[in-house]
């Protein structure tokens, strides 16, 4: 066992914890994407993403996706923790991308979680992990990984993914498929957010 690693078996399920940067997360997705494995489903939901981290991981997430994978990212906006570069990028994907915010000051979008599903198996990591390179490789971290043999694990599956399904699936007013012209409209307040969140570190 490594160290920054603990492991629990649940039936056929195998948990395990994640503590950062002793174990990287990116390096532990390196793993999964390339693994021999198609992928029926991957969801990425983070709430900052960086563009350098999505660099690194587009050309083996988009042959998933050109596939047959359902390809979806949903990401925040929040306290300019998304650039819009950053969006742009993932609008050429012509995946599913949808981005979260919610106009009321303090409701932050602020989970991060990472699935992938196959008709044999399916992996979620959840935990403090953003999509960038610090959270995937050299900041403090700290994640679960939870892996589950199908369908011999579906029910327990169903339990622990099921609650972050407003994540996974995203729909309501406080969330909005991805495009150019929405690009346009959040650049000012994530731009205004981000020097509100930078004075305030400041002072």
């Amino acid at each position: 066992m490594r160290s920054g690693a603990s492991h629990f078996q649940f039936n056929r399920m195998n948990l395990r914890t994640i503590a950062q940067p002793t174990v990287q997360l990116g390096r532990e997705i390196d793993q999964i994407l390339e693994a021999e494995e198609h992928y029926g489903q991957i969801t990425f939901v983070s709430a900052f993403v960086a563009l350098r981290t999505i660099l690194r991981l587009r050309d083996r997430l988009l042959v998933q996706f050109q596939a047959g994978c359902r390809l979806r990212l949903t990401v925040g906006v929040d306290l300019g923790g998304t650039s819009s570069e950053v969006l742009e990028e993932l609008l050429r994907w012509n995946c599913e991308v949808f981005v979260f915010h919610n106009p009321i000051p303090r409701a932050t979008f602020h989970p991060k979680l990472y699935l992938f599903e196959s008709a044999a198996e399916a992996t979620l990591i959840v935990g403090s992990n953003n999509l960038t390179d610090g959270g995937f490789y050299t900041n403090y971290e700290a994640s679960v990984r939870y892996d589950f043999d199908l369908p011999t694990d579906a029910v327990l599956y169903r339990q622990i993914a099921d609650p972050l399904r407003p994540f996974i699936e995203p729909e309501g007013p406080t969330v909005q498929r991805l495009t150019a012209e929405l690009i346009s409209t959040l650049v000012p307040t994530s731009t205004s957010a981000k020097s509100r969140n930078v004075e305030k570190r400041a002072s």
